[in-house]
């Protein structure tokens, strides 16, 4: 099985826009975002997936070369 390259982002607000069309849903809510180095922001974005909806996603992304987390709570 092969390795899936990271998805590669200039922004942080790019990469929440992918997270969010990719997963299509009329309902999105909690958007989160935070690189894997900053251990507050990803305590941060624990909490805010554990706060939303139902659904979630969550991506390792490259934002600017840097490893980051992406995702958002969707569905009711």
């Amino acid at each position: 099985m092969g390795k899936e390259e990271l998805k590669e982002f200039d922004t942080e607000a790019e990469a929440i826009e992918w997270i969010v069309e990719k997963v299509d849903d009329t309902c999105v809510d909690n958007q989160r975002f935070a690189f894997q180095y900053d251990t507050k922001a990803i305590a941060e974005y624990e909490k805010q997936k554990e706060n939303g909806c139902c659904g979630y996603a969550d991506e390792v992304v490259l934002v600017g070369g840097v490893l980051a987390n992406v995702g958002c709570n969707y569905g009711h």
